[in-house]
């Protein structure tokens, strides 16, 4: 088949590597200027199925209604006059009880524990240079109360196949000596040595080479600006330089997608939830840590990308603006400095931002359209770099009719409709 998939992320180039190799003819079509510019770009770096929960749950609805009109709580929600906000917030409300909450955290963590699979399936078929650390991921405690939800949260992640251990604040320092420039308030932690990291840009362009070798043509600097559609048939999609057909269309544009789809009448519940990162060169001192860490009371990751120390955090719904705060970012280098004081040259801190797509119940949709041949893989949130490669496998499996790995009905876009 020919197949063109919209959107050269990470999700939209994996997605297009799998269609490859199973013997389609794929072009990628981006308004960038290459492969993994905008959400892909900078994120937190973690490979982190112990993280699936989603956002929609009673404690972070408990959090949104407590930060509202406070500038600096990591989860910011900015009220505004913006329809697509409140639909796609009221469907979140529907979702924030501890049974959905549940629910949808079993789905994401299914294909999370998958993308491992899949990932080690690529590394040992492909080199490429990522700056992986198969350390796992560290989570900080730093709060009673978090600690005993933590452990709440540790028999359940246990059950589901993600394994992990609770930690004394002694074991944590053992695990990660770079957290003895200031480790008091940390009281334990949690580990799950079967999580990882690495950088989702260097992976993306990495793959976007692979894929060329299959004969994936890439189409850059191309602005999409409608869909052609007739009797319920995608026909083309139409770009600022030509029109563009194929035998169907996978859709991977994240944020954007629900802007695309307006204008052919299909509603699709993504919106943007603007995430925020810094990346510090590593100091000659060398006291940054090597091990992935989340600190859960400041809501703040960290991973070691070679010579670099990635630090993201905050959560953002203010629409589609890409302004980068410093009021936001500022927020990043002095917890990054308090915690590792000698980790880099935080002077040199590289602000970043990006949209992460998120859905209402905080889990992607992986599924065919009721528009004929056309496909959506999207709306992954914060795990899109936990995701990727598994719901990429998956859609190239439903777009060659074949039978996925793990049930597909859970990432169905009919589920809105329910």
């Amino acid at each position: 088949m020919r197949i063109c998939v919209l959107g050269a992320g990470l999700i939209g180039v994996s997605s297009a590597y799998f269609l490859a190799k199973s013997g389609n003819e794929v072009t990628v079509i981006d308004r960038q200027s290459g492969p993994g510019l905008e959400t892909s770009f900078a994120n937190g770096g973690q490979l982190s199925a112990s993280q699936s929960a989603p956002w929609a749950s009673p404690k972070n609805l408990r959090l949104v209604l407590t930060s509202l009109g406070k500038k600096d709580s990591p989860l910011l929600y900015k009220i505004r006059s913006d329809p697509q906000l409140w639909s796609w917030s009221i469907r979140f409300l529907m979702q924030c009880s501890n049974k959905k909450q549940i629910a949808n955290t079993i789905s994401n963590l299914k294909i999370a524990i998958y993308n491992r699979e899949v990932l080690k399936s690529i590394q040992k078929n492909i080199e490429i240079e990522y700056d992986y650390k198969s350390l796992g991921i560290l989570q900080l405690i730093r709060n009673i109360k978090t600690m005993e939800g933590k452990i709440s949260d540790s028999q359940f992640l246990e059950d589901m196949g993600c394994k992990n251990q609770i930690l004394s604040r002694e074991s944590c320092l053992k695990l990660e000596p770079a957290l003895k420039d200031n480790y008091s308030q940390i009281i334990g932690g949690i580990s799950i040595p079967s999580d990882a990291s690495g950088d989702a840009h260097k992976f993306t362009r990495g793959l976007e080479a692979e894929c060329k070798k299959l004969g994936v043509k890439f189409k850059y600097n191309e602005e999409i600006t409608h869909i052609k559609v007739d009797n319920n048939k995608i026909e083309a999609v139409i770009t600022n330089e030509n029109e563009n057909k194929a035998d169907c269309f996978l859709m991977s544009l994240g944020s954007y997608l629900p802007n695309l789809v307006k204008s052919i009448n299909l509603k699709v519940p993504i919106y943007p939830v603007k995430g925020y990162s810094i990346t510090v060169p590593v100091g000659r001192t060398n006291k940054a840590p090597h091990i992935s860490l989340t600190d859960e009371d400041n809501k703040i990751v960290y991973s070691r990308l070679g010579e670099r120390l990635r630090v993201a955090g905050t959560a953002e719904f203010n629409g589609y603006d890409k302004t980068i705060r410093k009021d936001r970012i500022q927020p990043l280098i002095n917890n990054a400095r308090k915690q590792f004081p000698n980790a880099g040259e935080y002077t040199d801190a590289l602000p970043w931002i990006g949209l992460r797509p998120a859905t209402p119940d905080g889990v992607p949709i992986i599924d065919k359209t009721p528009i004929e041949k056309l496909y959506i893989n999207s709306g992954h949130g914060h795990l899109g770099w936990t995701m990727a490669l598994a719901s990429a496998k998956m859609i190239s499996d439903v777009i060659n009719h074949k039978k996925t790995d793990i049930d597909i009905s859970n990432y169905s876009l009919n589920r809105f409709n329910s």
